[in-house]
């Protein structure tokens, strides 16, 4: 019979075998033709599809981060040598994202400052009341909002003050213990591996957060806590505004003259990094040869818009995956490779425009009994 011969079996069996196949797979098969189809698949001994050519329609892709990108800086030795500004990104960026916390300490000195009132504490009230006691004292109101500032506060606090391992000149800090964690608890000296620790938090006495350095040999060591943590903070923005600053090379003085984030933005499309970085630092002189003065009256949104803000997962990580490239032969074990120039363009933008040294005026506290120690009537 006809339906017997040789062709027609075989046209039986491939209807049969499309039949077989899903909905998806019919959908892939049907687009991408039936040769495509046969490198990328074969049928096994028991009639399950394998792939045949690994990568031949989808490709695995590696995961940016931060260290395959100092790896690849690495590896390129002496050619990223013409990457100044990357290379200065990478030395500092374990620092960067504390420098934003100035703000949070700032915020939370503040808002004390503002509940205390104008009847100054003693340091007895200070050493008892905790900063609890600060938000209960506000209005109902007020409380939710003070909780989020106490909450920064504490985060920049347990964050910072660990690696100031030394509190006043050559004193080691007393509040760490020996594996480098925080604990303000009176018994926190010589507390070993594992032991319990007590970090700043809402129980935490109020001399902590109150800002005093009283003349005189014997420091106040709760007092010196944020006003280290503030100089420290500080003096890592300032060391990155003046590194990358240097780092940018002069450009002529036509370029200089019209420097502004439209002449930066031409200049970064062109793929001049040194300008970028240049047009940045002039437009910040331009506007004022000194560093700009900041402290607690600083209004937190201006304050912000100065700080070296920074946050690996929100601003390098979707840099990373924009000028990151691995061939789609790669195996999916591969590693990325970068766009390093174009990287610095972006990054240089990013950390140096509005940005310039600070100058941090931090009010002391001045507790009850102590303006004629310090040579003052108020």
């Amino acid at each position: 019979p006809l339906f017997l011969s040789a062709s027609s079996r075989r046209n039986v069996a491939e209807e049969a075998g499309r039949f077989r196949a899903s909905v998806v797979e019919g959908i892939v098969r049907n687009h991408i033709g039936e040769e495509l189809w046969s490198l990328l698949h074969v049928d096994d001994e028991e009639g399950e599809a394998k792939s045949s050519v690994d990568g031949a329609l989808w490709h695995v892709r590696s995961r940016a981060s931060f260290d395959s990108l100092r790896l690849v800086f690495e590896r390129r030795g002496a050619l990223a040598s013409g990457l100044p500004l990357l290379g200065a990104f990478l030395r500092n960026e374990e620092r960067l994202p504390l420098i934003g916390l100035i703000a949070d300490i700032l915020a939370w000195h503040r808002l004390v400052c503002r509940s205390l009132g104008t009847v100054p504490l003693s340091r007895e009230e200070a050493a008892q009341r905790t900063n609890k006691d600060v938000i209960d004292s506000l209005p109902q109101e007020d409380q939710a909002e003070a909780a989020a500032v106490l909450q920064g506060f504490c985060r920049a606090f347990n964050a910072t003050l660990p690696r100031l391992t030394n509190l006043f000149e050559c004193q080691r800090n007393p509040f760490l213990t020996d594996d480098g964690r925080v604990d303000l608890s009176a018994s926190s000296a010589g507390k070993g591996l594992g032991a319990e620790a007590i970090p700043m938090c809402d129980l935490t006495p109020l001399h902590f957060s109150l800002p005093s350095h009283p003349p005189g040999p014997l420091a106040d060591a709760p007092g010196l806590c944020t006003i280290q943590i503030l100089n420290y903070l500080v003096r890592s923005h300032n060391e990155v505004c003046e590194e990358l600053a240097e780092l940018g090379r002069p450009v002529d003085a036509g370029s200089q003259g019209s420097a502004g984030p439209g002449a930066a933005a031409l200049e970064a499309a062109s793929g001049n990094v040194a300008a970028v970085a240049a047009a940045a630092s002039a437009s910040a002189a331009a506007r004022e040869d000194s560093a700009l003065a900041v402290g607690v009256d600083t209004p937190p949104a201006v304050l912000r818009r100065r700080l070296l803000t920074y946050d690996r997962k929100l601003d390098l990580l979707p840099l990373l995956f924009e000028f990151s490239c691995q061939p789609p032969t790669a195996r999916p074990e591969g590693e990325l490779d970068y766009d390093l120039e174009g990287l610095e363009i972006a990054i240089a933008g990013r950390l140096l425009g509005g940005k310039r040294p600070l100058a941090l005026q931090i009010r002391h506290y001045l507790y009850a009994g102590e303006a004629r120690a310090r040579g003052s009537l108020a």
